[in-house]
């Protein structure tokens, strides 16, 4: 076979001058199986590849893994190098004939490598070995019967130095281009003819590149003995396996097969200077991973049958009928120990943990800290590939992603660091690996997961947040972040699929098209509307510089007048809201509510579709009170420990057909506003739908400028002076007012929320000032005005006074009536319902009567009954209605009709109509 010259000097320019078809087919001519690399890289071409079945995805995926069976057939090296930009990687293993290829990292660690080889074999012999210059390292090429794996040989510095590439890798030949830009070229010998080394000749290659990191001694104390070798050494140099087989009582069959001492047929057999037992009744019987079986040495062997595998006592034994002087220390004789069994691939960064044959080792000692033969942890290696921080800005969780591999097959599992640290940690690892994986019954599961950990040096870290909004000066979204130097797409914020419309996709449009679209966005409905409405969603970003809870604005109407579509015109702002995605609506539960709205910090939430025939009482009630306290629900789990709450952290809007139901303290936290059909502008709300991304660019500004560190301090006092001066236009403008405090404060939030922005617009010369001037006394009106307005709805829904008008109700309508004591009036028929009496001191209604008579009428109109008796009589008395009262239950007992029942006290005339 004539052979292919590649040049051993050549530049990364003139790769492509080669005919790499040419080159790749002689390969294969010579026996080697070959696959197409990515130009400049190490990894496969893929899509150059086949595809084939993963089980895991349900999915094709490209392999090369059908060319460890088979060499590529000749139009598939047509099609890959013909006309392709592709690399050449030869395929080592069975498939190219025994292929090993000993990978060193630099030309020094070759250098240093072939001298410490020279020791163990005829220089002849490796000469004839071919040697590729990889760019920075060497590649040795040989062949074996049968060939190893992948394995790292020695380790420095947490460097690869030494390692082999065989069933089941392959390594990039001449004339590929190495990621750095170097060619790989052929420096010496003939990729035609790849000598076939004996197993021995094999392990005395890798024996020399393990012994290019030095063993590295505990004490200062050396082993010595004439010939300078080692006591196991010179002990597997003194006396052959067969001697040892053949005073223990092994038998031998025929040449390179024994039998076993009360065995009947062979079960051993010698390959080279070690045997191989294959009885687990063989006292010399030991596993390996995947299902392998160790080679006995002539000392291991000596070991486990004369010292019941005692290294140190048997060191101490060699050493004397050997005639050699012992003074090794522990740590010699545990790597003596491990080189005796095949444990070569310790690395001492990790100790007392090494890895060998697929599997993670532990190297043991004895009390007295005599070595003992290394333990066998588990069938598999892992590590932790990652480290990620989880943030909702409250508290931190780290999780580990964790790579397991288990006879070539890898799978990655996330665990909590808690979770990591727990015992069914190593259960889930094993898990995730199949039924292959095993674990050692003997070993403690402790001591795997420290091994992970051994084995998982400079892990990457990385922080992921599961919340908008704030984060040291950066605003983030589900997709990116705002900060003084404007939008930045990425992937740190990760949310719930439901809140996946909290991203920023903003066109190329300039800003001054998006203010034309805001202005449209203004004049879609009056400004009693848009005032609260966008006041609302602007708040989100400022409302920590306020330091206050936020109000719920609810903007409400009948079917068909557009409120969704104009509520989530107005979040355009902060995402893709239009024509109409709320963020949930009222009929999920108030704890998936709040759960949601944790993840929203300082961003607007849109409530959808409240209607009081479908939304609970008691839910609005927990839900507003709750979100107006900055609180959730507090749970205990199964160990009787406080759960985390997760109260809403951003602004709440809501829309739907009915005004929420409740208590005074309750309706306080809402300012609702209401929609007619015919204020709407259809038009204008359907041209911000079509544009509304624009609006992005306008927010992007805003958030851009806020992110500069303005001097938003001053927001506090404004904040103060505001809520001053309302509560003073509120405390007397309604009789038996209740909760003025709260209504004004919300209506100041919403105030400097405005006034934030309109700084904002005046610093960018966006508004002239006197627009700007004008706008921000129109929002004076229209707060004060809807404060009015919230203030008088609190105080006609008080449930007191709902109760008072239902009774008055009863009366006219004449379904119960009130004794006069005074002796005027008519006596009450006997179909009349009697709910108290009265005379010049007062009124006294008949406690359990009345309550119960105002709820049933109350149920039988569809209207919800939101308060309890007690409660009732505590409201009576906040209102000063009760003239007398009885502690603690503030009821009376008064003559009625001959029976002396319970009574409220109220003034005289209260009932009249």
């Amino acid at each position: 076979m004539s052979t292919v010259q590649i040049p051993c000097d050549t530049s990364p320019l003139q790769q492509q001058t080669f005919d790499t078809l040419r080159i790749a087919r002689h390969y294969v001519a010579a026996g080697l199986s070959v696959m197409p690399i990515a130009p400049g890289s190490k990894e496969p071409a893929h899509r150059l590849l086949p595809r084939v079945y993963d089980e895991t995805t349900d999915d094709t995926r490209p392999s090369w893994k059908v060319y460890q069976e088979r060499v590529p057939y000749d139009k598939e090296l047509i099609r890959w190098f013909d006309r392709e930009q592709a690399g050449i990687a030869i395929i080592c293993g069975q498939v190219s004939n025994g292929l090993v290829v000993l990978d060193l990292e630099s030309p020094a660690h070759y250098e240093h490598w072939r001298e410490l080889a020279c020791f163990l074999l005829d220089d002849e012999l490796l000469r004839t070995l071919p040697v590729v210059g990889t760019g920075k390292g060497r590649h040795v090429y040989f062949r074996m019967a049968e060939p190893i794996g992948n394995r790292k040989l020695a380790v420095m510095d947490r460097q690869v130095v030494a390692e082999t590439r065989g069933e089941g890798g392959y390594v990039l030949a001449p004339p590929s281009v190495h990621p750095s830009g170097a060619s790989y070229t052929l420096v010496h010998g003939d990729l035609d003819h790849i000598p076939v080394l004996e197993h021995n000749q094999a392990l005395a290659l890798l024996d020399a590149a393990e012994a290019l990191v030095p063993t590295v001694a505990q004490v200062t104390h050396q082993s010595s003995h004439p010939t300078g070798n080692d006591v196991i050494g010179t002990f597997n140099q003194t006396y052959t396996i067969e001697h040892i087989l053949d005073e223990a009582g092994y038998r031998c069959e025929r040449p390179g097969r024994y039998i076993r001492p009360d065995g009947e047929r062979s079960s051993i057999i010698l390959v080279g200077d070690k045997s191989i037992h294959y009885n687990s009744n063989d006292p010399l019987y030991k596993e390996a991973p995947g299902g392998k079986h160790y080679a006995q040495t002539p000392f291991s062997a000596w070991c486990t049958l004369q010292h019941q595998g005692n290294v140190k006592a048997a060191v101490k034994a060699a050493a004397h009928q050997l005639g050699l002087s012992q003074h090794q220390t522990s740590a010699d004789l545990l790597a003596q120990a491990g080189r005796a069994l095949g444990l070569g691939e310790a690395a001492t960064d990790t100790w007392p943990y090494f890895l060998h044959e697929g599997g993670m080792w532990m190297q043991q000692h004895s009390s007295d800290g005599t070595p003992k033969a290394p333990l066998l942890l588990c069938n598999f290696t892992a590590q932790i590939v990652a480290e990620t921080i989880l943030d909702d800005g409250e508290q931190q969780d780290e999780l580990y992603t964790i790579k397991a591999t288990c006879l070539r097959r890898s799978r990655n599992s996330e665990l909590k660091r808690t979770e990591f640290e727990s015992e069914t940690a190593l259960t889930r690892i094993v898990a995730t690996l199949g039924a292959r994986a095993r674990v050692n019954p003997k070993t403690q599961p402790k001591y795997i997961l420290d091994a992970i950990k051994a084995f998982s040096a400079e892990v990457p870290e990385h922080t992921i947040y599961t919340h908008t909004g704030w984060v040291e000066g950066r605003y983030l979204l589900g997709n990116g972040y705002v900060d003084r130097h404007g939008w930045h797409p990425g992937t740190d914020c990760h949310l719930p699929q439901r809140l996946r419309h909290y991203q920023f996709t903003p066109p190329s449009n300039t800003l001054s098209e998006a203010l034309t679209l805001f202005d449209t966005l203004l004049d879609i409905v009056p400004s009693r509307v848009m005032v609260p409405l966008l006041g609302g969603v602007l708040l989100g970003p400022v409302l920590h510089t306020i330091e206050t809870s936020a109000p719920m604005i609810h903007v409400f109407g009948p079917t068909g007048c557009h409120k969704t579509s104009i509520t989530c015109a107005a979040l355009a702002l902060f995402g893709d809201f239009t024509p109409a995605q709320p963020t949930d609506t009222w009929t999920s539960t108030a704890n998936s509510i709040q759960r949601l709205g944790w993840h929203l910090k300082d961003m607007p939430m849109l409530l959808d579709d409240y209607k009081a025939a479908n939304v609970k009482p008691q839910q609005v009630t927990f839900l507003l009170q709750n979100y107006g306290d900055n609180m959730a629900r507090g749970r205990l789990d199964a160990n009787s420990e406080v759960r985390s709450a997760f109260p809403i952290r951003g602004a709440l809007i809501s829309s739907g057909e009915d005004q929420p139901e409740g208590e005074a303290s309750t309706l306080a936290r809402i300012l609702s506003v209401q929609l007619e059909r015919q204020a709407v502008h259809r038009g204008k709300l359907t041209e911000v739908q079509q544009h509304a991304r624009q609006l992005q660019l306008l927010t992007i500004d805003y958030l851009t400028w806020l992110a500069s560190a303005p001097d938003l301090m001053g927001n506090r006092d404004l904040y103060q002076a505001t809520r001053a001066s309302i509560l003073s236009r509120l405390e007397d403008a309604t009789e038996h007012a209740t909760n003025p405090g709260r209504i004004a404060s919300n209506v100041a939030a919403l105030y400097v929320s405005w006034d934030t922005f309109s700084r904002f617009l005046a610093a960018h010369n966006h508004w002239p000032p006197e627009r700007i001037q004008a706008w921000m006394l129109a929002c004076k009106r229209d707060l004060l005005n809807l404060a009015k307005a919230q203030l008088e709805l609190t105080t006609q829904e008080r449930y007191s006074q709902i109760f008072l008008e239902t009774v008055r109700g009863l009366l006219v309508s004449g379904k119960a009536v009130i004794i006069n004591l005074d002796g005027q009036g008519h006596e009450p028929g006997p179909a009349h319902m009697v709910l108290g009496a009265q005379d010049s001191r007062g009124t006294y209604l008949i406690a359990q009567v009345s309550y119960d008579e105002v709820c049933k009428h109350l149920r039988a109109a569809g209207r919800n009954v939101g308060f309890s008796l007690r409660a009732l009589s505590q409201l009576l008395h906040q209102d000063g209605l009760l003239q007398t009262t009885d502690p603690p239950s503030l009821v009376i007992r008064k003559r009625i009709n001959g029976a002396r029942p319970w009574c409220w006290h109220l003034p005289h005339g209260i009932l009249a109509i």
